[in-house]
C-alpha cells in the first residue's frame, strides 16, 4: 500500500460487507480498513463462514496474511489461529476448505504491484521458527521477522508482549518509512501528532503511517498478552524502529 490517508481503524465499529469469491460456495465477509484510490492495495478483514469453500485458483495479487480465529484447510494444509501465510501474485493456490468460523488480516498489494515469488506459510507464528529477536521496547517484548520481501521493500513483522512497558516516555516520532499495523489481542497506548492527544489501540484496530509524517510515540502496553501484526516498508531490518523525526510531547494547542 502506497498512498492512503492516515488511519486509525477500530474495526469492530465496522460492519460486515458481503464478498464476491469466484468459485466458492458458502458465504464470505469483508471489512475494509484501508485501501489505495489509485492501486486498489488494501488492508482488511476477512471472513468466512463455517462450510465456506472455494476451488483452488491464481491470486492476482500479492497478499500477507494471519489468521486472527477459526480453522481452516488451504490445499490440504491446516491453518489455524495464528497461521500466516503469503501469497505471491500469479500463483495457484490450492482448495480452501473451512470448517468453523474464520476471520483473518489480509494486506495485499496493488495492481501490478511486485513482489517476492517465493510463497512462505507458518503454522503459528508464535513457534520457535523463525527465531524471535531483541525488540527495542524491552525484555517483555519478543518480535520476529515473518518475512523480507527485497523485490517488494518490505518486512512482515509479529510483535509479542507479556508485561507493562512505555516507550520513549514523553515523546514522538515519525518513521522514514510507512509502516501499517494491526493489533490483534491486548491494550495499549499511543500518541496520535493529528489530534494532539493519546488514544487506546484495542484488539481490532488498524493503523497507517505515512513516511515523515504523522507523529506517534509514548507507545505505552497495559494490557497483555499484545500480539500485533506489523508491515514496514523497508526491507532493511535496521530500519525497522528508525525515526527520521524525534521530539518532547508537548502540550495540546487550539484555537478560540
Amino acid at each position: 500500500m502506497k498512498v492512503v490517508p492516515y488511519h486509525h481503524t477500530y474495526s469492530p465499529l465496522y460492519k460486515w460487507a458481503p464478498l464476491d469469491v469466484p468459485n466458492s460456495e458458502g458465504r464470505a465477509w469483508v471489512k475494509v480498513l484501508a485501501k489505495d484510490p489509485d492501486t486498489g492495495a488494501t488492508a482488511a478483514l476477512v471472513r468466512y463462514d463455517g462450510g465456506f469453500k472455494q476451488k483452488g485458483g491464481v491470486s492476482s495479487a500479492f497478499s500477507d496474511s494471519i489468521v486472527i480465529e477459526g480453522s481452516l484447510t488451504m490445499g490440504g494444509t491446516a491453518c489455524n489461529r495464528l497461521s500466516y501465510w503469503y501469497r505471491p501474485a500469479g500463483r495457484t493456490f490450492g482448495d480452501i476448505e473451512v470448517e468453523s468460523t474464520v476471520t483473518r488480516f489480509v494486506i495485499t498489494g496493488g495492481n501490478g504491484e511486485k513482489g517476492s515469488p517465493d510463497p512462505v506459510f507458518i503454522a503459528n507464528v508464535e513457534l520457535d521458527e523463525p527465531a524471535w529477536e531483541q525488540s527495542e521496547r524491552g525484555p517483555v517484548w519478543s518480535e520476529k521477522t515473518l518475512r523480507t520481501d527485497h523485490v517488494a521493500n518490505c518486512l512482515i513483522t509479529y510483535q509479542f508482549a507479556t508485561g507493562f512497558t512505555q516507550f520513549l516516555g514523553g515523546r514522538k516520532w515519525v518513521h522514514p518509512d510507512i509502516e501499517e499495523a494491526y493489533c490483534i489481542e491486548g491494550e495499549g497506548w499511543d500518541y496520535v501528532g493529528e489530534t494532539e492527544t493519546f488514544v487506546k489501540l484495542l484488539p481490532g484496530t488498524y493503523i497507517y503511517h505515512k513516511p515523515n509524517e504523522g507523529f506517534h510515540g509514548t507507545a505505552t502496553t497495559y494490557e497483555v498478552p499484545r500480539r500485533l501484526f506489523v508491515k514496514y516498508y523497508n526491507a532493511d531490518i535496521k530500519q525497522k524502529f528508525a525515526r527520521s523525526i524525534e521530539e518532547d510531547i508537548q502540550p495540546a494547542t487550539i484555537n478560540e
